[in-house]
């Protein structure tokens, strides 16, 4: 074999070479992509996704419950405040109704008392006293 032999066979071999990659390189590539990356991106996707949910959920999930309980306590606060303030006027009322009608009651006794006392004691002893004036008088009146 000569050099001119050998230099076509070199020739003929890199061609060889250079077609085989340029057949089977891309094929290789395209699908090594096709394979790799899909479950690359569905690798990430699962690892990621859910801890990002997780961490959103931890983050705003607790203040969210924590200003929900927050309002709807105030909002109770607020309501058991309206309703006490209600229930103690009206207790305040009933016992105001019951305080006017005692006095009244009262009241109305004392001057009966009084009207008693008056029929029984003094207007008997007053007319006791008139009587004896009416004598004293007449007596004086015929001196």
């Amino acid at each position: 074999m000569n050099k001119k032999d050998l230099v076509d066979i070199s020739t003929i071999v890199n061609k060889s070479i250079r077609d085989a990659i340029q057949e089977t390189v891309p094929n290789m590539i395209k699908t090594a992509i096709q394979e790799t990356v899909p479950n690359m991106i569905k690798s990430a996707i699962q690892e990621t996704v859910p801890q990002m949910i997780k961490s959103a959920i931890q983050e705003t999930v607790p203040g969210m419950i924590k200003e929900t309980v927050k309002d709807l306590l105030e909002q109770n606060n607020h309501i058991l405040k309206l309703e006490l303030r209600d229930e103690m006027y009206a207790m305040n009322k009933a016992m105001e109704n019951r305080l006017v009608k005692k006095i009244e009651d009262t009241r109305t006794e004392i001057i009966t008392d009084i009207g008693e006392i008056l029929d029984q004691a003094i207007l008997p002893q007053i007319g006791n006293h008139e009587h004896r004036l009416f004598k004293i008088e007449n007596q004086l009146a015929t001196c």
